[in-house]
């Protein structure tokens, strides 16, 4: 049974990859339930994310927008400048002061 909420999986893979230094990645997709309650940072806090990216270990600068049921959404930039975002798993997030 799918949710009419949310949006259908990508069928395009190229909708997980992320290109970082010169290196595309598949990356790993999560989503929090949708009834888990969810904490908004207003502003963005600055951290280190380890994204969920399969077969290595990229970890970056990035900005944390929302935590939810155990993941943090985080927002970064990849190799052209584009923002993106994705939900990494909370124990693999470093906030700055």
């Amino acid at each position: 049974m799918s949710n009419p909420m949310r949006p259908p999986p990508a069928e395009d893979p190229s909708e997980r990859k992320f290109q970082y230094h010169g290196v595309t990645y598949d990356v790993l997709r999560f989503n929090p339930n949708v009834n888990a309650t969810t904490v908004s940072y207003s502003p963005c806090k600055q951290v280190s994310a380890t994204l969920p990216i399969l077969g290595a270990n990229v970890c970056l600068e990035a900005k944390a927008t929302k935590r939810a049921q155990g993941l943090v959404y985080v927002l970064a930039n990849d190799d052209t400048g584009e923002l993106f975002g994705i939900w990494c798993f909370a124990e693999d997030i470093v906030y700055h002061d």
